[in-house]
């Protein structure tokens, strides 16, 4: 772990002294703050969960950009086994630190670079299984921007295009865990007046292992890939109300299409607050 955190140093260290000489540095902090409440499944214990999501983003030049996320959630689980019992818990789920690099740009193109890390979280996994094993990881993540006036929050606060998209593609190392992941992400933005704008957010994830098992498909066998059922899927529809250019409120319903993950949210609604400063 100290060997990633020392290369994550390295990086930050060299896009500050590339910021410090860009003429095209940016000095807006973009945010997002939301929570949720969603109802899922642990094996056989049903949950209702309240999460608190923060992202944070910081330029460091035109081209890149670190920041950060964080996860707390409360749940409240009533397991339906042979000994029905209701329990609460609360967690800070996982800490993320991320570097972006825009290496590319094309017309109304662009491609971007993340590597990302993410701790462990701070919870007792043994006594509440909706809260997920603890784990820390290391993604590699390329996003491909398309019609996107500038970062995520600024093209939602003040983007005069019509419509934009970016479709993101991951693979993510998982220390403490018997499989790792390959993650897509697609966000769709459309404009319906100078205050509102619906955004749809679809995020699938396929497990993968070593070795092929019934319920994980493998690294050698891309071809058996069966989509509705070794992938998660969730989906996002999301109503922006926009303040004004520097703050956007957001309401919306997540729901969980297929998948073979046992511990999942299922559906439920979020608020969120955007903000550029």
């Amino acid at each position: 772990m100290k060997k990633y955190l020392f290369i994550v140093l390295i990086l930050f260290s060299a896009q500050n002294s590339f910021a410090a000489n860009s003429d095209d540095k940016k000095n807006n902090i973009q945010a997002i703050n939301s929570l949720s409440f969603t109802n899922g499944e642990a094996f056989e214990s049903k949950n209702h969960k309240r999460s608190l999501n923060s992202f944070i983003e910081y330029p460091l030049s035109g081209k890149s950009s670190v920041g950060g996320a964080l996860q707390a959630s409360q749940i409240n689980s009533n397991y339906q086994g042979n000994k029905p019992r209701q329990s609460d818990a609360m967690a800070l789920n996982s800490a993320e630190v991320f570097h972006r690099y825009k290496f590319f740009t094309y017309d109304k193109f662009g491609f971007t670079l993340q590597n990302s890390f993410k701790f462990p979280g701070i919870y007792q996994e043994n006594k509440h299984l909706g809260l997920m094993p603890q784990q820390q990881d290391y993604e590699l993540r390329l996003l491909t921007a398309y019609n996107m006036q500038d970062r995520l929050v600024n093209n939602i606060l003040y983007g005069t295009n019509l419509y934009w998209a970016r479709f993101e593609i991951a693979y993510r190392r998982r220390f403490s865990n018997p499989f790792d992941e390959f993650r897509t992400r697609l966000l769709l933005g459309l404009n319906l007046s100078e205050k509102f704008e619906i955004l749809f957010q679809n995020d699938i994830a396929w497990n993968v292992n070593a070795k092929e098992t019934s319920a994980h498909n493998n690294y050698s066998n891309i071809s058996n890939f069966r989509g509705k059922q070794d992938a998660n899927n969730v989906g996002n529809f999301l109503l922006v109300y926009r303040i004004n250019n520097e703050t956007a409120l957001e309401t919306g319903y997540t729901r969980r299409f297929h998948g073979n993950n046992p511990f999942y949210d299922y559906q439920g609604f979020l608020i969120g607050l955007l903000s550029s400063f």
